[in-house]
């Protein structure tokens, strides 16, 4: 399930690029935003995909955010070497909320430089996922979001990670989310990790 923020947006994005009579980024973004819709409405009655097809539609996903976003932001994804994505099983959209809450939450009053890091390690029988961002951190997030009126929820983390685990029957998996913000540098840090084998 995606949030109902991103589908409004989404539309109200292909909206201004007609405004600005910018055809070109126009048709790109309703090309992708298509793609993505279809892929979302395909995977979401499945219990699993591989995680080849779970990056690819987090790929579509993030291309959306990027063409939005001010800026924009750079979007890095790594894969062991030793790490076969078709042959391991996850539940669609699992880590989406984990991004959609780094571009949300951790860009938030960050003009430049902005990136988020995507590393897929191999650890024998487990695999973990790791995503860093480079935001303002967990800490400064929250006190932005008590003192701003325009608090903006996150979405589906709690589901993301109640998936995982129901799907592993909670052995063996976790999920940790923390801020890494140290010697004036920011960001935040989640980490997921799982067997290789349901």
């Amino acid at each position: 399930r995606m949030d109902p923020h991103f589908l409004y947006n989404s539309l109200n994005s292909i909206n201004n690029f007609v405004v600005q009579n910018d055809v070109e980024k126009a048709s790109d973004y309703i090309t992708k935003f298509s793609r993505l819709i279809r892929e979302i409405l395909k995977k979401s009655s499945n219990k699993t995909i591989p995680l080849s097809e779970e990056l690819g539609i987090l790929g579509l996903y993030v291309r959306l955010e990027q063409m939005r976003m001010e800026d924009g932001f750079d979007y890095v994804v790594t894969v062991d070497d030793n790490i076969d994505l078709e042959k391991i099983l996850v539940p669609p959209l699992f880590m989406q909320p984990y991004i959609e809450n780094a571009i949300w939450h951790g860009f938030v009053n960050k003009t430049d430089n902005k990136k988020i890091n995507l590393t897929v390690y191999d650890e024998g029988d487990k695999v973990r996922c790791e995503i860093i961002d480079n935001g303002i951190g967990i800490e400064k997030s929250k006190k932005l979001n008590k003192s701003s009126s325009r608090h903006r929820k996150s979405f589906g983390l709690q589901t993301s990670e109640d998936r995982i685990k129901l799907l592993h029957e909670h052995q063996k998996v976790y999920v940790i989310i923390e801020d890494i913000s140290t010697n004036g540098e920011t960001g935040t840090k989640v980490t997921i990790k799982f067997p290789k084998i349901i």
